[in-house]
Formats: C-alpha cells, sequence, structure tokens
C-alpha cells in the first residue's frame, strides 16, 4: 500500500486549560493581562461552571461575580480567554453579573454542552474522569457527599456538606447563599486560587454528576499542590454558592447530557 507523508502541525491532546467549543464547566478563565508566572493576580484568572440553556436554548456559561472584580463601578465585561489565551467571549455585553449569589453569565464563542471537566487539573482527554455528564441540578443537604473541580488544583471529591440549612454571608456588595464542605481532614487541599467559580457536584450512581452549586472561595492553610499556577490562597474549607438560587436568578437551565 503506498504511503504518503504530509507535513503538519503536531497533535495536541486537549486539556481543561486549552478547551474549546462546545465549552464545558471546569475550564481555565484568563482575564486580559493575565501574565503568569509573573503575576498571578486572583482577579485575573479563574474556573468556568456549568453550562446553562437561556431562553431558546442558547448555551451560557456560569462561574462567579468576584472573578470580573470592578465592584466599585459594578462592571463586568471581560472579554475572557481559556487556559491556552484563545478567545472564550467577546466580553462586553456577552458577559453579565449579579452581586447577589455572586454571580457570572457569560455568552461564550460558539456553543456549549452539559459536561463538567474532572479528574486532575493536568488531566487529558484520555483520562477516565477528564469529561463527567451534567445529569441535572438540586440544592445540596447536609452530610451529601459533593465533588468540586477547578481549573487551577482540579477535581476534589469526598467532600461532605456540614451544614443542615442554607448559610449566608456578605460577598462584596450582595448577599451569598449556599454550602460549606470539607473532606474532614485539616491538611488536604480542597481548592484553590483560580478555582473560584468552578462547578460543584454530586456523583451519582449511574456516572454521572448532579449540580449543587459554584464554587465561592475557602478557609484554613493547605499544602498548596499540586496546583497549575502556585498561589497562597489554598484552603481545605470549601464555600459554594446554592445552584437552585443561581438558575432562578438568571431564569435558566442546567444543561445536561443522557
Amino acid at each position: 500500500m503506498p504511503v504518503k507523508v504530509v507535513p503538519g502541525e503536531s497533535i495536541v491532546e486537549e486539556t481543561r486549560q486549552n478547551d474549546s467549543d462546545p465549552w464545558y464547566g471546569g475550564g481555565m478563565l484568563e482575564a486580559p493581562g493575565f501574565n503568569p508566572p509573573n503575576d498571578l493576580n486572583p482577579y485575573l484568572f479563574c474556573s468556568t461552571g456549568f453550562a446553562v440553556l437561556a431562553t431558546g436554548n442558547y448555551g451560557r456559561l456560569l462561574s462567579a461575580r468576584h472573578c470580573d472584580d470592578d465592584l466599585a463601578n459594578n462592571i463586568c465585561n471581560r472579554a475572557w480567554k481559556d487556559g491556552a489565551h484563545d478567545n472564550l467571549t467577546v466580553g462586553d455585553a456577552s458577559v453579565d453579573c449579579r452581586v447577589n449569589n455572586d454571580t457570572m453569565l457569560i455568552d461564550p464563542i460558539g456553543g456549549t454542552d452539559g459536561w463538567v471537566h474532572g479528574g486532575p487539573w493536568n488531566a487529558t482527554s484520555s483520562h477516565s474522569r477528564y469529561h463527567l455528564k451534567v445529569a441535572g441540578s438540586d440544592r445540596a443537604f447536609q452530610n451529601e457527599w459533593v465533588c468540586e473541580s477547578g481549573a487551577n488544583s482540579g477535581e476534589h471529591c469526598g467532600l461532605q456538606i456540614e451544614e443542615a440549612t442554607l448559610r449566608q454571608w456578605n460577598c462584596g456588595p450582595g448577599q451569598c447563599h449556599g454550602w460549606t464542605a470539607d473532606d474532614r481532614n485539616s491538611s488536604t487541599m480542597t481548592s484553590a486560587g483560580g478555582d473560584s467559580g468552578g462547578p460543584v457536584y454530586h456523583p451519582r450512581g449511574d456516572g454521572r454528576v448532579g449540580a449543587r452549586g459554584i464554587h465561592y472561595g475557602g478557609t484554613g492553610n493547605p499544602t498548596c499542590s499540586p496546583v497549575r499556577f502556585a498561589v497562597s490562597n489554598c484552603s481545605n474549607k470549601s464555600t459554594f454558592v446554592d445552584i437552585v438560587r443561581i438558575l432562578n436568578q438568571w431564569d435558566v437551565d442546567i444543561e445536561t447530557t443522557p
């Protein structure tokens, strides 16, 4: 059989940093001016949350309001890129925020799909947890087991909800409502700077996940490893905003995959 050699570009495996259309939750967001490793401004890189469907079944991405932190002027319009510096959204009217529940809604370039990235921060498309199907959404409850997935520190599972009732806290100029979870091991990192806006979900028995919230922040001072970008703000107790409140606030539905 004749063989013809054709020069071309090297084939590179996808990662949650080098994401593409259709966009998923758990990918990296980079703001204009982000300059690692020289400048790791915590308000210049974050994570995407769940994909959602707006009126007309138009795909959108959730993230956290404080990632676009011009609180003084209440402006939220960054032209975000993914972790490979490719354009994810044009910004301006394609990005909107609400101060209550610290929520951001992004209209990306191209479409979305009902998946989230799992596995380590550097997992490639060959990893068994690289893509996880989203089955739906519901409010969390005390002692429920959840996972978080942030672009800087990857997926953390085996976290348990602490409170029996929804908690409330001040988040910038607004009020947030959600939950706190940890793995009851004070030395274990559950999130890191750059994970804000990432998805929090319950692992289902059928291999899919159920949306529970969007990562807000955390407390504690564990060892910050492993991470993509070296940061000092890592946590062993994570706080996330309730997904049901966010969906109702934007009048959107979680995008799912059968």
